[in-house]
């Protein structure tokens, strides 16, 4: 057999991995010879299965290849959750705000060396997909009072 080389794969590629040995039932030394990876990705793709399953359907796949943890996931995790909330109650959410909410959850759990830093920001808003737009147009049930003023 070749040696391949250490390839770093995405989260898609691993997934084809997964999907080639489950569902095409393909044994190890195809799959391996396949996607020219070598014996030990393999086998810790399998061990990390539910993870990448995970990220997968998130919709992390082409973008994301090593699966770090982040060093405050706990309170990342509740800020995720919390404007996953906000989002679904229509409740307007800038960048400022997710920071704040972020502080004060750090706070509740006593973390006091985490900053909600610009930094942070833009790693949790890349990590969730977070975008900002504008919101245009009308805004639904205005008056006439309102309109005519």
């Amino acid at each position: 057999m070749a040696k391949h080389k250490n390839n770093v794969l995405d989260i898609d590629t691993k997934m084809e991995i997964i999907k080639a040995k489950e569902k095409d039932n393909l044994i190890a030394k195809q799959i391996i010879e396949k996607f020219q990876i070598r014996k030990y990705q393999f086998y810790e793709i399998f061990k990390e299965k539910n993870e990448i399953t995970e990220l997968w359907l998130n919709g992390n796949g082409s973008t994301k290849r090593k699966m770090r943890k982040a060093v405050n996931e706990e309170i990342n995790e509740m800020v995720w959750e919390w404007s996953v909330d906000s989002s679904s109650r229509n409740l307007p959410i800038s960048g400022a705000i997710l920071q704040v909410q972020a502080k004060d959850i750090a706070e509740k759990l006593g973390k006091s060396d985490f900053h909600a830093s610009n930094v942070w920001f833009e790693s949790f808003r890349k990590r969730h997909g977070i975008y900002f737009k504008a919101v245009c147009g009308e805004a639904e049930n205005v008056s006439d009072e309102t309109v005519n003023m």
